[in-house]
């Protein structure tokens, strides 16, 4: 069962961390997750590592997130959409999707 949780607050951001480092370890394959926490080159690759937010929905659409919406209602995930054609990148795409279809 999805949460409201999982996609806001602290909960979101570590799990950003944690792909951040996973790449990090993997660009520096020769070096522990122990040493690799005090290395200035690791540390620059992991403050330069942009991350991508994508959500699949159970119905095969699946949406990348560009920004969440603070929303009152908390029954729904809503979110910016980053729009990959052309004709929706000219406004906000704002998407509100039940947790139960993700």
């Amino acid at each position: 069962m999805f949460d409201y949780d999982w996609f806001h607050g602290s909960s979101f951001h570590q799990l950003q961390d944690e792909a951040r480092m996973r790449c990090a370890l993997g660009h520096f394959p020769n070096l522990s997750p122990e040493i690799a926490a005090d290395d200035d080159e690791v540390h620059k690759f992991f403050d330069s590592l942009e991350v991508r937010k994508l959500i699949y929905l159970r119905d095969g659409f699946s949406y990348e997130i560009r920004a969440m919406a603070d929303m009152e209602s908390k029954a729904h995930l809503s979110f910016e959409c980053e729009p990959v054609d052309e004709h929706y990148k000219v406004g906000a795409f704002v998407v509100s999707v039940p947790f139960e279809d993700i």
